[in-house]
């Protein structure tokens, strides 16, 4: 993962998800000592059937209140936090995309107010992860942010160098534990010949050295990904997880873990975009 100095970037659609999204960036941006801005995508017309707008000005109008509310919002929190509002036009998923080149992370709210509303997971946080430049935070679940624990979700058989990277960078900044986790639930001779956690400790000492004040452990539970990192979220305060891997699909942009991880995790889950991987 290359550094990048760009501000913590959120999302609002002035739900109650993208309220709690932005305040919980805020707190990111003060931890990484970067600025916060917070953008409103403005969407194109909707298709014959669905509701009309309410007009040009006053779609500017909705705007500028919900980007006026988010800043407010944290603002009082986070006083030493530069606040800045932008709204863009176009479909979210890609305008968020673009947006996530020029920031060190992005962040949405799990859930928002159009038609996908009742899913476990709105649309665009499912069509954002696994495509950002910087990684991308899904805010859903227990966001008190004092469990004391930050959790990487590794497949031994990818590169997880992005994922330790913002795993031990989290960990840091919260003065958290770091656990690092590859669970599998088939019988894996390659795995067992080298030891249960000898792969893990390979991977993870380089960055144990680079982060010599972070606590970290190891565990290769015998157990389904999905079912072993939604365990493991309940007693995280971020899970970090590749958007590719874990027992995922080849070619597909975000695996069946990562998939199921961010529709039950009860943690924020912060997806880091796999590169170079067939």
């Amino acid at each position: 993962m290359e550094p990048n100095t760009g501000p913590v970037a959120v999302a609002t659609d002035g739900s109650p998800a993208a309220g709690t999204a932005v305040r919980w960036a805020a707190q990111e941006a003060a931890r990484r000592r970067l600025p916060l801005h917070i953008v409103h995508v403005r969407e194109p017309q909707p298709r014959f059937g669905e509701a009309i707008p309410e007009g040009e000005s006053g779609a500017d109008e909705r705007a500028r209140v919900i980007l006026a509310a988010a800043r407010a919002s944290v603002t009082g929190l986070f006083p030493g936090v530069p606040a800045t509002t932008e709204e863009l036009r176009g479909h979210a998923a890609p305008v968020l995309i673009d947006l996530s080149a020029r920031s060190s992370l992005l962040v949405v709210g799990h859930r928002g107010t159009g038609r996908f509303a009742g899913l476990l997971l709105g649309s665009t946080g499912l069509r954002v992860a696994g495509r950002t430049v910087c990684p991308a935070v899904v805010v859903r679940g227990d966001v008190s942010g004092t469990r004391g624990a930050v959790v990487a979700g590794l497949d031994l058989e990818r590169d997880n160098s992005g994922v330790l990277e913002l795993a031990f960078t989290e960990a840091r900044a919260r003065g958290a534990v770091l656990r690092a986790v590859h669970s599998w639930d088939t019988p894996d001779l390659t795995v067992l010949s080298a030891g249960p956690l000898e792969r893990i400790e390979a991977l993870v000492e380089p960055w144990a050295e680079r982060f010599p004040d972070v606590k970290c452990t190891g565990d290769m539970p015998f157990e389904h990904p999905v079912a072993a990192l939604t365990g493991e979220s309940r007693n995280a305060d971020l899970l970090v997880v590749g958007s590719r891997g874990l027992g995922g699909f080849k070619g597909a942009v975000l695996g069946s873990v990562s998939h199921g991880v961010l529709h039950h995790a009860d943690c924020p889950v912060a997806v880091v975009t796999s590169r170079g991987e067939p």
